[in-house]
């Protein structure tokens, strides 16, 4: 059963996605069970995290280092974007782990329906993010990737590394299929082992 949402304040949440690319997180979501998590790399301010608890039954992990950094031109303390994170989010259904991926990662138990990465789109961190999550996602779970495909016409905020792993690593690995694009939001299915 979905929770119960306050559409006006979801709609004031800093997100940075379109309306098409927040409808195709929201469907992905509501189809993972209970009995699997969904897990958001990359969670900034906490919009989609917020979007994403509308629709879902699973819980949702949301890993970020909330560090400083200087973005399209604009410096940001990393304390403020958390502060902004915290108040967004439904804590009945998130938790927040402040650290690097990859290192959670290596501790991680659960079984994931739905992994989201939209951190740091430098290609390795990509990469390094794919490589460490995406064992952890279950046959039929999706692996999603935002700010896809890049082109050097795009935003400057963003970088050629979503579309490059997903065009040279995750597609060509043969693990996926069902491959969907809704504005910069890529999408795939996890094959049946």
């Amino acid at each position: 059963m979905a929770r119960m949402i306050d559409r006006a304040r979801l709609e004031a949440l800093e997100v940075l996605m379109s309306a098409g690319e927040i409808e195709r997180l929201c469907e992905l979501a509501s189809e993972v069970p209970r009995t699997q998590e969904i897990v958001e790399v990359g969670s900034y301010t906490g919009g989609s995290a917020a979007w994403m608890t509308t629709a879902c039954r699973a819980h949702i992990t949301c890993i970020d280092a909330w560090a400083d950094l200087d973005w399209n031109g604009a410096s940001m303390v990393g304390e403020d974007v958390l502060a902004k994170f915290l108040k967004v989010v439904d804590w009945t259904a998130v938790t927040a782990l402040r650290g690097r991926s990859v290192d959670v990662a290596q501790m991680w138990l659960k079984p994931i329906g739905l992994l989201f990465i939209d951190a740091n789109h430098d290609y390795g961190e990509v990469r390094a993010d794919y490589e460490a999550w995406h064992r952890h996602i279950v046959p039929g779970g999706w692996i999603v990737f935002h700010d896809y495909p890049w082109t050097p016409e795009d935003v400057s905020f963003r970088s050629e590394g979503p579309g490059r792993v997903v065009d040279e690593i995750v597609w060509p690995s043969g693990l996926w299929e069902e491959c969907h694009l809704v504005d910069c939001l890529w999408s795939a299915r996890r094959k049946a082992a």
